[in-house]
């Protein structure tokens, strides 16, 4: 978790994480303020095609990619999204 908030603190606030289960420790253990990212469990279809609208990068922990697909059907890495390590 220490690695995933000290890449987290690099990041600019209008990015988005996505963490799925690190979501909660993340939250719990960064520095939250308004210069943070926004961490998000898993992202759907809505949440990426506003965040895209917005010009809004997001990252991905790269062990959740086969989760966010199973559950939403998105492969964060097809559509571009970055790996936060």
């Amino acid at each position: 978790v220490e690695e995933i908030n000290r890449a987290a603190a690099k990041l600019s606030p209008k990015s988005i994480i996505v963490a799925a289960w690190w979501q909660p420790q993340i939250q719990v253990t960064a520095a939250n303020s308004e210069e943070s990212p926004l961490c998000v469990y898993l992202l759907d279809s809505t949440m990426l095609k506003q965040a895209k609208a917005d010009s809004i990068t997001v990252y991905y922990l790269p062990e959740v990619l086969g989760f966010n697909q199973q559950i939403h059907g998105i492969d964060l890495s097809e559509e571009g999204l970055v790996p936060l390590l």
